[in-house]
């Protein structure tokens, strides 16, 4: 039954993608991401006794382009505007016997449906009246979405855009969020109690999420920002991916007026003040005081500087509009990493004389660790010798260099239809300085592509449709420097404990990732009476190479230096990773939503909605099926990881604005409009992401292998430390299990409920107040768990078999006691006693938590 389900999958996934590529080819239609770039306008359109007017011509034109929509009011007064650019309108209400209604500064927000009151006078339609919206956005009335929005003016003057997470950094001035702290690692703070690494990240509808290890992938500049929004928790089935915060950026259009900026911003050293412990250390910003005076230093360099410029117009007026933007960052910091020790001139005339020393050892030992200026640190004893040594200071250079690129165009065919091109450009270099000694730094290059085209139609006031295609690439690359280690095929990390000091590249290097990522989705939002409802399909192909392979070069850790200079064998850890390098993070996901906004009454709301997420285990995890030789019938199974096809996520909400205007409930509530209780259920699934899966290959892709601590071997590094020869495993079953250190279950995708009650006010003009309940429970989140098994049984500890009952003086005689038991290494934690990493074996694990 599972080959046919799993053929039925197979086909369905290469069906999906073949009709959405014919469907690009022939009707030229792309398709996005279902979380929309743009928000939405309705309202009820009355008279001043409260009846309900229909037929009403309803016009909302954006100031900015003079582009116009018209649709009429339905048999129950409502309208509806869709797919609209954040930012302010102005709404015109006409209908036959009623004073025509001007509503201006109507704001638009993005993913937001904004209500507006609309209310006619009995009068003639040459008559105006002319009423500011302003204000109506402070309480929402219709949906259950927990949103903080931040304007492009926002964005660009708040503090913390500048550095750091940038734009995403204003999350943390949100309701219910809190910066990672012990929650876990991830970008964006911890949203209503989520994991960071739950938040979902998109540009212009597009995903910018890191495959690998989660966060935001190409940069944004707050300059090109025209909105930011901040969904936490409770938001509709439109959104998914991930169960965290959804942090959904637009960035700028043009307008019929050409408008630029231009920005320098600069922090520089010699501009800083000099505190009292640099001045007591003589740390000076004069550089010819440091020439005059040796026992100065000159202030470390922390600098640090920002700038560019952008303009947007008109290429046609009120037809095509473009936006670019030209952004370059350069940082330049000179750190001094703390803590390490080093033998003074005088140590290293002592291991000149100490005989039995590895010279081979010795000279890489001169040629890459510091001297220390004097011996103020004790000394180490190797050889039997004791040597001085002293703390090292140097200063760690770390440079960034980066340019980005924006240009957007727009284009308003006609009323009906609408195309918008996004492209981003994004180039970082930088270094990397995972190494702990300067020699081993290597430049680092990465760089980023973004691009999406959006079609935009109307077939009626009452059916919109909404298309993108976009696609994403991004590069890494950690490289190694060009060191040799005489006698050994690549150069590794020997950490030396006693001082402190690691010799070698970046532990992790050689790392790299490239990142191909395809999104063809459709979208079509359809009001009929009372309804609003939005239904979309979500397709993408992810193709990704990944290298990142821990300890790939062999990594040596040295309780004592001693042992290390004569050769022997590390006491701590010897581990060496072998096998094939690259993981292929290749795989389809595909989303399906439906969602309705049930208006029962002009003040209550109901929002239904239901997604289904389906995830493709990569393939790299499904190469676990070579290792099918090592299963243990009844006990573990070694397979492709079967994927759940049930993720269905339901969501409910109600949003309810009651009228009173008189006594306590008239404080409480006020006029229909200035207040709003909401609550709302929902369940919403979060992405594997390929760090969980990328060291659980099969032996016959990857293996680890390692030296006992207390192997004590000599000529250790002479011999060639650890080969880069994986085991074979061929037809054996026996050396395939001995082989095997990881095991990947059957996919769980992890998955998050959430409940939620919230009471909103307006009180006097521009104030609003709100109170808000937020739980959420997470069921089967990721974790990944590394055990070492216990040694073999042996004839003194192992379980009896009794196939009577047994005797008290049988049970008394055993030799494995609960004291025994009691008394026995613990196998989970680093040591030499307990610390057994040649019977490690790693699990992708996902238990339940909370």
């Amino acid at each position: 039954m599972y080959r046919n389900i799993n053929l039925f999958r197979l086909l369905l996934c290469k069906s999906l993608s073949i009709v959405a590529m014919t469907l690009l080819i022939t009707v030229c239609v792309a398709s996005a991401n279902a979380q929309s770039t743009f928000g939405n306008v309705r309202g009820v359109v009355q008279d001043e006794t409260g009846a309900v007017v229909s037929g009403a011509k309803v016009t909302i034109t954006d100031k900015r382009t003079n582009n116009s929509f018209t649709t009429q009011s339905s048999g129950e007064g409502a309208y509806q505007f869709n797919n609209l650019l954040p930012g302010e309108y102005q709404i015109s209400v006409e209908a036959s016997g009623f004073k025509t209604l001007a509503l201006t500064g109507v704001k638009v927000e993005l993913n937001q449906t904004t209500d507006v009151p609309t209310i006619l006078a009995v009068g003639t339609t040459g008559e105006i009246v002319e009423i500011s919206a302003s204000g109506s956005e402070l309480v929402e009335t219709t949906t259950t979405t927990l949103s903080k929005s931040f304007d492009s003016r926002q964005t660009v003057e708040l503090a913390q855009t500048a550095a750091g997470g940038g734009i995403y950094n204003l999350a943390l001035i949100a309701p219910n969020v809190s910066s990672s702290g012990g929650v876990g690692v991830g970008s964006g703070g911890s949203i209503g109690g989520q994991r960071p690494r739950n938040n979902n990240f998109m540009v212009d509808g597009i995903d910018n999420n890191d495959k690998g290890v989660t966060g935001p992938q190409i940069y944004i500049s707050p300059e090109t920002v025209a909105e930011f929004t901040l969904l936490a928790n409770q938001f509709s089935a439109e959104f998914g991916r991930s169960n965290g915060g959804q942090f959904v950026t637009v960035t700028k259009s043009g307008t019929n007026e050409y408008h630029g900026t231009g920005y320098f911003f600069v922090q520089n050293r010699f501009l800083n003040a000099l505190d009292t412990l640099q001045k007591n250390a003589g740390v000076v910003r004069e550089r010819s005081a440091v020439r005059d005076n040796p026992n100065l230093s000159l202030i470390p360099r922390s600098d640090f500087s920002r700038y560019g410029g952008n303009v947007g117009g008109p290429i046609v007026k009120d037809k095509l509009f473009f936006f670019t933007s030209y952004e370059g960052q350069q940082t330049g910091l000179a750190s001094a990493p703390g803590g390490l020790t080093a033998p003074t001139a005088e140590g290293f005339s002592r291991l000149s004389s100490i005989s039995g020393l590895s010279q081979t050892n010795l000279g890489i030992f001169r040629q890459f660790v510091p001297t220390a200026p004097i011996n103020d640190a004790g000394s180490i004893t190797v050889g039997g010798v004791q040597v001085p040594i002293g703390n090292v200071f140097f200063n760690a250079p770390a440079f960034t260099n980066q340019r980005n690129f924006v240009l957007n165009l727009d284009f308003t065919q006609s009323e009906k239809t609408q195309h918008r091109t996004r492209f981003i450009f994004d180039r970082i270099r930088t270094i990397d300085t995972a190494a702990v000694l300067p020699v081993f730094y290597t430049d680092r290059p990465i760089n980023g592509r973004l691009f999406s085209y959006t079609f935009l139609h109307s077939f009626s006031p009452s059916l919109t449709y909404e298309a993108r295609f976009a696609y994403r690439r991004s590069t890494d690359n950690i490289v190694v420097p060009n060191f040799r280690f005489p006698g050994l095929d690549a150069f590794p990390n020997i950490g030396l404990l006693d001082l402190a000091i690691d010799i070698g590249p970046n532990p992790n290097a050689p790392q790299s990732g490239i990142e191909n990522s395809y999104q063809l989705v459709q979208n079509v939002a359809y009001t009929v009476g009372n309804h609003s409802i939005k239904f979309g399909f979500d397709g993408r192909k992810l193709i990704s190479p990944q290298r990142f392979v821990q300890r790939e070069r062999g990594d040596y850790q040295y309780q004592s230096t001693d042992l290390f200079l004569r050769d022997v064998s590390p006491d701590f850890l010897a581990q060496r990773n072998v096998g094939g390098n690259t993981y292929y993070g290749d795989q389809f996901l595909l989303y399906f939503y439906g969602q309705d906004d049930w208006r029962i009454a002009p003040n209550l709301t109901l929002n239904f909605g239901l997604r289904y997420e389906y995830q493709q285990v990569p393939f790299g995890a499904r190469q676990q099926n070579l290792n099918q030789i090592a299963s243990v019938p009844g006990l573990i199974e070694f397979r492709s990881p079967r994927e759940e096809l049930d993720n269905f996520a339901p969501k409910i909400g109600l949003a309810y604005s009651p009228s009173y205007e008189k006594g306590i409930l008239g404080l409480l509530f006020g006029k229909s409009g200035e207040s709003s209780i909401r609550a709302g259920f929902s369940l919403g699934y979060d992405y594997i992401f390929d760090n969980v899966y990328t060291l659980a290959s099969p032996p016959q892709f990857q293996q680890t292998k390692d030296i006992a601590p207390a192997a004590a071997l000599p000529n250790f590094l002479a011999g060639g430390g650890i080969p880069p020869i994986p085991t074979p495993t061929g037809n054996d079953p026996v050396a395939a299990r001995a082989a095997t250190t990881a095991f990947i279950p059957d996919q769980q995708v992890p998955y998050s409920i959430t409940y939620t009650l919230s009471y909103q006010r307006q009180f006097l003009k521009d104030w609003s107040l709100e109170m808000r309940y937020l739980g959420t429970r997470g069921i089967r989140l990721l974790t990944q768990n590394r055990i070492n098994r216990t040694p073999a049984v042996t004839s003194q500890s192992f379980l009896p078999t009794f196939f009577a009952q047994p005797s008290q003086r049988e049970l008394d005689a055993l030799p494995l006691t609960l004291n025994a038991i009691l008394a026995r290494p613990t196998f989970n934690e680093f040591g030499a006693a307990g610390f057994n990493q040649q019977n490690l074996v790693g699990f992708v694990s996902n238990g339940n938590s909370v």
